[in-house]
C-alpha cells in the first residue's frame, strides 16, 4: 500500500459571504493554504439562551499541517463572531494534489 499523502482542511464558518471572501482571500494571499472553497449552509444553534437560525457561509480552508498556529492566528484575529466554529480535519489526497498543496503553502 502506498505511503498516504495528508493535507489539513479546516472549516470555518462565517456570518456574511464578504466576511468569508475576506478571509479566504487573506489565508490565499499570505500562502497559508492552497484554496478556499465557499459554500452556504442553514444553522440552527443556541446562543446565550436564544435558539437561532441564520444562514451561514463555510469557508474550506486547503491547507498543511505546519501551517495551522498560523491560519489560527488569521481567524481569531479577523473573525467577526465571539466564539467563530473552526473545524480541522486531517484528510488523504492523492499525490499530485498533496505536492500543489504542499507547495502552495509557504509557512
Amino acid at each position: 500500500m502506498a505511503e498516504q499523502k495528508l493535507i489539513s482542511v479546516i472549516s470555518i464558518y462565517c456570518g456574511t459571504e464578504s466576511e468569508a471572501v475576506s478571509l479566504s482571500q487573506a489565508l490565499v494571499d499570505k500562502h497559508l493554504a492552497a484554496c478556499c472553497n465557499i459554500s452556504t449552509c442553514a444553522s440552527l444553534y443556541k446562543w446565550q439562551g436564544e435558539m437561532n437560525e441564520d444562514l451561514e457561509w463555510i469557508v474550506s480552508v486547503k491547507t498543511m499541517a505546519r501551517a495551522i498556529d498560523k491560519v489560527m492566528e488569521l481567524i481569531k484575529s479577523e473573525h467577526t463572531y465571539d466564539l467563530p466554529s473552526i473545524l480541522i480535519d486531517t484528510v488523504a489526497t492523492t499525490e499530485e494534489y498533496y505536492n500543489w498543496v504542499n507547495e502552495s503553502v509557504l509557512f
